[in-house]
């Protein structure tokens, strides 16, 4: 909520300025956060794991940690 806040506050010409932050996502971050927090609230959660990778990277590694665990 507080990054959200702080988002929100800063204009998009200076959003795309933000160290970390692809200029590209500057004028759509601060939806992307709201439906984030929304959806972090629906469902009681208190943390998220980011990655950068897509939804397939993690599901390999879900299931090559499942099969070590196998061993």
């Amino acid at each position: 909520q507080r990054l959200l806040s702080r988002l929100a506050s800063v204009p998009l010409a200076e959003r795309v300025e933000i160290p970390g932050m692809h200029p590209d996502r500057a004028p759509t971050i601060v939806a992307g956060v709201v439906i984030l927090v929304e959806t972090m609230r629906a469902f009681d959660l208190e943390r998220i794991t980011v990655s950068e990778h897509d939804i397939l990277y993690g599901a390999a590694l879900a299931a090559a940690t499942s099969a070590l665990d196998w061993g």
